[in-house]
């Protein structure tokens, strides 16, 4: 019957389905493939996980070019059954106006953009704000400070939910759960969540072993949601998968939650950490630290070359009102150990941040590499 011709081929889960590139907070982007299976079995995590179905509609603000708006946003929503909206990106002044308008229940943003929510400026009161179905935000793609969320939480009286993932595991490894807003002990406020159905996480240390509850390493992942590897690069493939762990390169710990799970927190990046005469800062610490100051909207530290301690700690910030270096300086030392202290504070009004909303360390490093030499026989003490 089929008139001489050969079979139609079986299709196969395991055929490339999306070719992505990771969003070079670490360097330059390098594009992965990610399998059909992957792709589905990980929206079968996230269903589950989030416990989204044909009710769930999504409002995609994020650029689709990365697996937040693509897979959470866009894919995901179709996967359960649901529908999304999709935005030319996220505009401040029109947000919740939008989010009225369209219906949407859920957004997914990064913490930058809750950021600009919460300085928003507008005369119409939160309960106008908050006005229509959205219930539930999801934040990732990066750290994000606890009192960010609960300040949002407060405010609008929308839960906030933490996720965590990579480009290379297609989404989400870990999330927090389903609660009301303010549900969330301040503690585990600051956690990224525990596992997706599917996933396997764990902390290690630089031999390989897993971490005890509360140790520092490195966050690692196993499941069939990973990425089959980095396109046209074997070696940089084998040294993401060694020795049987997906490698995150990110920095954290692990505590077992009241529901008998592990819960996990994010310190930042293994490679961005400052060595200061025998100490590793961890910049992403000392971040959330200034950016807890009033006047400051949003802040990056990084290392600079110096002559005693190998780098010093500098900090730059985005004032959201006028303030001063001294008065930054006075707030780091009444809550930070010296070494851990910013010593020089440069102000600017511009972040580099990748499409996500990630900071860019390295680029501003360079940018502020000129500015800062000229503390390189600097003591600070």
């Amino acid at each position: 019957p089929d008139g001489g011709k050969a079979p139609l081929p079986v299709n196969r889960l395991d055929v490339p389905a999306l070719r992505m590139h990771t969003s070079g907070t670490g360097g330059a982007p390098k594009p992965i493939i990610v399998s059909m299976r992957s792709l589905l079995i990980n929206c079968d995590a996230m269903k589950r996980a989030f416990h989204w179905g044909p009710q769930t509609r999504a409002l995609t603000v994020l650029p689709i070019s990365h697996a937040n708006g693509l897979v959470i946003s866009s894919f995901l929503p179709w996967f359960a059954g649901g529908s999304s909206v999709l935005l030319d990106g996220f505009h401040r002044s029109t947000f919740w106006a939008t989010a009225r308008e369209t219906g949407v229940t859920v957004c997914s943003l990064v913490p930058t953009v809750m950021e600009y929510l919460l300085a928003d400026g507008s005369d119409a009161t939160d309960q106008e704000l908050r006005a229509g179905t959205l219930t539930e935000i999801f934040s990732g793609s990066g750290p994000m400070r606890p009192d960010t969320a609960v300040e949002f939480e407060q405010r609008f009286t929308i839960p906030v939910r933490q996720l965590y993932g990579l480009s290379e595991t297609s989404a989400v490894l870990t999330v927090t759960p389903k609660v009301d807003a303010g549900g969330l002990s301040r503690e585990l406020r600051g956690s990224i969540g525990s596992e997706v159905p599917h996933a396997v996480v764990s902390v290690i240390d630089p031999h390989g072993v897993e971490c005890a509850s509360g140790e520092r390493g490195e966050i690692v992942a196993r499941g069939a949601m990973l990425m089959d590897g980095y396109a046209g690069d074997a070696s940089a493939t084998a040294a993401a998968f060694a020795d049987g762990w997906f490698h995150t390169g990110d920095r954290g710990y692990r505590r077992r939650g009241p529901d008998g799970h592990w819960w996990f927190f994010l310190e930042g990046r293994l490679r961005e950490v400052i060595p200061r005469a025998g100490s590793a800062i961890l910049p992403q610490y000392v971040d959330n630290v200034v950016a807890g100051h009033p006047a400051i909207e949003q802040a990056a530290t990084v290392g600079f070359a110096n002559r005693w301690y190998g780098q010093e700690v500098a900090v730059y910030v985005i004032p959201r009102y006028s303030v001063t270096e001294a008065e930054i300086l006075t707030w780091c030392r009444e809550r930070l150990e010296f070494a851990q202290q910013p010593k020089v504070v440069i102000f600017g009004d511009e972040m580099p941040c990748t499409a996500v909303g990630k900071v860019r360390r390295a680029v501003l490093a360079d940018r502020l590499a000129e500015q800062l030499s000229s503390h390189w026989e600097s003591t600070f003490r």
